[in-house]
Parts: C-alpha cells; structure tokens; sequence
C-alpha cells in the first residue's frame, strides 16, 4: 500500500472514524437527553397544575368548613338565619350550586337549604351527609349534571363544643378547575387535561377536544400514561399525532394532570441540538484532517524520499544523499540510508577493481587456452625444421603454421591488450563465409598430429553473415578441438568430426553443428556444461574451451545447445542472427 494511502487511512481510523463514531452515540443520546429534559419539565407543569387543583378544591372545603363555623349552634343562628346564610353564600359564591343543612336526626332531614323554593328535603343514606356526621370531609366523584355541568359534592360535619350536631353539604361546580387546566401551555401544541380516578375527563386544554369533557367520556389514554415506566408515556393522540404524555397525581382528589406534547415539537430541540453538533464534528474532523495532514506531511514526505533515494541506489546512483529530517528516528534512519549508500559506493569501487582483474584473469586464461594450439604447432614446426630443413613436407608444415597460427597469435595478443586496457573486446564485424571458416577450421584441425585417425569434414552451404570472424573462428575451433578430443578418447582411437551449415530462411538464423562420434558426455555434466570451469572431458580439461565458445556466441546474439549420448558421440548446435551488433563487448 501507498505510505499516501496508509497514512489517509490511518488519519481515518485514528482521527475521522473515533469523532464520527462519538457524534452518532452523541446523536442517539441526544434524543434521549431531549426526551428525559422534556419529560421532567412537562412533569413541573403537570406538577403545578394538580397543585393547584388540590389548592382550588382545598379552598373550597375550607370555605365550607367556614360556613359551618358560621352556622353553629354556638352562634345561636335559628334555621331561619341558617337559610339566609346559605343563600347568601350561594349569591357570593357562583361555584356553590346548592347548599343544606341536615340535622343529626334520624330522618336525615334538612334544617335549612338554599334553594329558594324552601323545600326542605331528607337525607336518609346519603354518603355526603352521612361521612360528615361522622366527623370526616366527603368528596364525592365528579358527576355531569342535566345542563351538562361537571359537579363534586362536598359534605363537611356542623360541630358544636366537640359533638357532631348536623351537616354541611355543598354542590361545586368544577367551572374553576378550568383555568388551571387551561392556562398550561407547553410549547406550540402542548396541553394538559384532568382526568378522574375512574377515567372520566374532567377538563381539556385543547380547544378541539374540550367538548369531550362535556360529554362525560372515558380518557382512552390516562390508563396507558398510568401503567408506564416513570408515568411517561409514548403514544399516537385521537388525530394519530405521536404524542409525549406525562402524569401527575392530584393525591387529594384521586385525580390525575396528564401533560400531552407532540413529539415532533419534543424533537425540535434534538434537531437543533443535532445539527449544532453535527457543525462542531464536521469542524472537529476538518481540524483533524487539517491537522493530521500538517503534522504528517513530514515522516511520509521523509518516507517517500528514502524510496526515491533507494530507487536511485538501485539504479546505481550511489552518490545520492538524503535530506535529514527534524524528527528524531527518521532523521537517524535517513543517516544511516546515507551511510549505508557510501559504504555501498566503496563496496562497488572495491568490486569493481576485484572485477577488472578476475576478468582479466578469465580472458587471460581463455587466451592462454587458445594459444596452446598454435603456440604448439609452430614449436613441432619449428623443431622439424632445425632437424629436416631441406624436407619439403616440413617446409609445408611451417608455412601452414606461419600462415594459420601467427595471425591467430596475433590477434589474440591484440584482445590480451585490450583487456588489460579497455576491460572488452569489442566485436568486428565484417562479412563472413561460414563454408569457408568451417574449412579451414576442419583443415587445420587434420594437419594436428594428436587427432590422427580423426576425420574432419564440412557439409552444407550457407549464405554469408556479419560476425567477427577472429572470435567466430575460435569458437568453432574450440568446439572441433573438444569434438575431436572425444573421437580420440575411444576405444580404439578414431572417429569422425563433421561441421553441419544450415539456414532457416524464416527466422534469419544461421545454424553450425559440431557432430562427434566419440565418448559422449554424462547427462549430469551435461546440466552444466554452459558454466564456466566446466569441463565435458572426463580425465583433463578446465572447460575453458566450451566457456570461451559460449561467450563468444552470447555476444552475436545466439545460443550454444548441446546434445549428447554416451558411447554415441555429441552435437553442439550454434545458433547465430544473420547479423550481430557492431562494438557489441565480447
């Protein structure tokens, strides 16, 4: 991977990925954050309105409980005076639709009313009458009256010096419970809406809904907000809109405040919240980019840098230096790149010189290997001579030699020069006759009194191609010498050496076979027989000859494929382009 991508990837996991991952656990707390804050809210407001209703229906039973101070016998008050105090109360108080009095008589008879008919009822098991004298304060149920009125009976007990000598009872129009109900307001849809202990609604905040307290009905929702968790609960309205409702008990009265918000405002805040910190992430991971990026640029800068400067070493620009970095263990590693490069220069000076000399020494021995032959030849010339020097044959002898082996002698002096100079033999190239090298390769070879009983011939005629015809000629002399060597290694002593010339006129390529009939050479030797100091003879020989050939093939351009079956002899198969490259270093 890229040190440009591995560090983007890595400022992702590190940097990108730890702030997205916090902003949406954030985003899902948000929700329930807003959800738990609206909740305790909407419960202070449903709170506060049952205290209020408790206050409201607190006053009117300490109102009651004013009147009956006001009507007992200690005031000597006749029922007369008791009927003019009620109704007088009834004309102050609005909310008080009807008032009595009832003796503590077993008939339960009134003793005065304010009805202004005057007609005085009994009581006989009424709950009203009966827990006040028993000395309790009755709140009865809400119930709706004919004119569609929401009424709660109240009966307080008629004391005199601590006996209970009557009772006190009061019909109460809810009609003030309503502005407590109404007034509570939260956010643009919110309301609240009192329901009674046994499921009737009592009063509505909502405009639309408020004729369901008329009508005496059942709340469909006030058992589901009871039953929850907290008595907050989540559920869709008469219209279907997902509503937050929360409960709070009116504990004097049994009653219930239900605070109801739609969700959607509920969530208003958490869309407010949300994009709030959905700015401060995104401006969190641009400071994280920013910042990953500032401080990052430096170690992959670095990086990217001590890559090029390899790349450079690799190409062998060893005199290539690094920049040093200001971070500590980058900076060491870029010195030690540049102290490995110099260390690596001299190492490749050193090599270098240890390779001009081993190549010497190779060239030098391939020459010493190919100078034996004719050096050899003109000694036995020469030594004919001195002995026989008017014999004819031996003067054929030592011209063949003088005109064969010294322009070899020459030449190869020449290369050793060059060497040892240059460090190459360039090639040079010139127009060739494979048929006549071949011959006087084949030639030459006969006249060699070591292969007698060898024979030598040519076969095939080839067009003419562009080699170095020194280096040609001694590969293939390499490869006669090898082939006849083998012939001679039989038993008995003999065989035959022929150079096959052929061309593939497709591909351009001319083909010179060396074919023995001599000892043949072990498959093994036969693996690696193209590596240097490798000899196909099984006694003597260094394999300098087969190398020598190989190389000079090489820089023609072809190739060397020997075959070869033990007892049966060999064949050494050159492969050679039609025309080799000028100066091309052999």
């Amino acid at each position: 991977m890229n040190i440009r991508w591995f560090g983007a990837l890595l400022l992702v996991v590190v940097g990108v990925l730890p702030l997205v991952v916090a902003g949406f656990v954030m985003n899902r707390r948000v929700d329930k954050t807003v959800l738990e804050q609206v909740s305790i809210g909407n419960r202070q407001v449903a709170d506060r309105a049952a205290t209020r209703l408790n206050a409201y229906v607190t006053n009117e039973v300490d109102l009651l409980r004013t009147l009956s101070a006001a009507l007992a016998p200690a005031v000597e008050a006749s029922p007369r005076q008791m009927q003019l105090i009620l109704r007088n109360y009834h004309l102050l108080y609005s909310q008080l639709r009807l008032l009595y009095v009832v003796g503590a008589n077993p008939e339960r008879r009134e003793i005065a009313t304010s009805d202004t008919r005057g007609e005085l009822r009994t009581h006989q098991h009424e709950p009203a009458v009966e827990t006040a004298l028993h000395g309790k304060i009755f709140r009865s149920r809400v119930e709706l009256s004919k004119d569609r009125t929401l009424l709660m009976k109240v009966g307080v007990p008629l004391g005199h010096v601590g006996e209970i000598v009557g009772a006190v009872v009061a019909e109460i129009d809810l009609i003030g419970i309503w502005p407590a109900v109404q007034e509570v307001k939260v956010g643009q849809k919110g309301f609240a809406r009192l329901v009674a202990d046994d499921g009737i609604l009592i009063a509505h905040g909502d405009q639309e809904e408020r004729r369901s307290a008329f009508l005496y009905g059942q709340d469909p929702f006030v058992a589901r907000v009871l039953a929850a968790p907290d008595r907050i609960a989540h559920y869709p309205n008469r219209q279907g809109i997902p509503v937050l409702g929360v409960a709070s008990p009116v504990s004097e009265l049994r009653w219930t405040v239900i605070v109801e918000q739609p969700e959607f405002e509920v969530r208003v805040a958490s869309v407010r919240m949300r994009k709030v910190l959905g700015y401060i992430i995104v401006v969190a991971i641009l400071a994280a980019v920013c910042l990953g990026i500032l401080l990052g640029r430096t170690p992959v800068h670095a990086i990217e840098a001590m890559k090029r400067h390899m790349r450079e070493v690799a190409r062998g620009n060893l005199d290539a230096r690094l920049e040093l970095p200001w971070l500590e263990e980058l900076r060491t590693l870029a010195q030690t790149l540049n102290d490995m490069t110099g260390q690596l220069k001299s190492l490749q000076e050193e090599i270098k010189s240890k390779e001009r000399l081993s190549t010497f020494a190779r060239v030098a021995a391939g020459l010493a290997h190919d100078l034996q032959p004719p050096i050899e030849s003109i000694r036995a010339a020469c030594d004919l001579a001195t002995k026989l020097p008017d014999d004819p044959g031996v003067r054929a002898l030592l011209r063949s030699a003088t005109e064969n082996h010294m322009p070899r002698l020459v030449r190869f002096v020449r290369d050793l020069r060059r060497v040892a100079r240059e460090g190459t033999i360039p090639l040079e190239v010139v127009s060739v006759d494979p048929a006549a090298l071949a011959r006087r390769v084949t030639e030459v070879a006969a006249g060699e009194p070591k292969w007698q009983g060898v024979e030598f011939a040519v076969e095939g005629q080839v067009e003419r191609l562009w080699a170095d015809e020194s280096l040609l000629e001694r590969a293939i002399i390499n490869l006669v010498g090898n082939a006849a060597d083998a012939c001679v290694a039989r038993t008995p002593p003999g065989g035959r050496v022929t150079v096959r010339l052929r061309d593939d006129l497709v591909t351009q390529v001319l083909y010179i076979e060396v074919i023995d009939t001599g000892v043949g050479i072990d498959p093994a030797v036969l693996q690696d027989i193209g590596n240097d100091f490798r000899s196909t003879k099984r006694n003597s020989g260094v394999g300098l000859g087969l190398a020598v050939a190989r190389h000079i093939v090489s820089a023609h351009g072809g190739s060397i494929k020997p075959t070869s079956q033990l007892g049966q002899g060999s064949n050494f198969c050159l492969s050679l382009p039609r025309r080799a490259v000028a100066g091309q270093s052999a």
